[in-house]
């Protein structure tokens, strides 16, 4: 796991070099759609990442990004 600071950066591929396969799916929500409290509720803590993470990859899902700040929390991967 990647830890600048308080932003969050997680991913399930080990290899900088991994080409996925599948369809890309993304979901999230910023300071520009959801007040501070909304956003609260859909922080994801850095343990919460790593459990996420390690579901992801038992559930086949070949490639995850997390990104939790602030401002922002979106999840990004690629599954069949």
């Amino acid at each position: 796991m990647k830890n600048n600071g308080q932003r969050h950066f997680s991913t399930t591929s080990d290899d900088d070099s991994y080409s996925p396969e599948g369809n890309f799916y993304a979901i999230g929500l910023n300071y520009k759609k959801a007040d501070v409290e909304t956003r609260g509720h859909f922080s994801i803590s850095e343990n919460a990442q790593i459990a996420i993470l390690k579901q992801a990859k038992q559930d086949g899902i070949s490639s995850l990004c997390v990104i939790s700040t602030c401002n922002r929390t979106e999840l990004y991967g690629f599954a069949q």
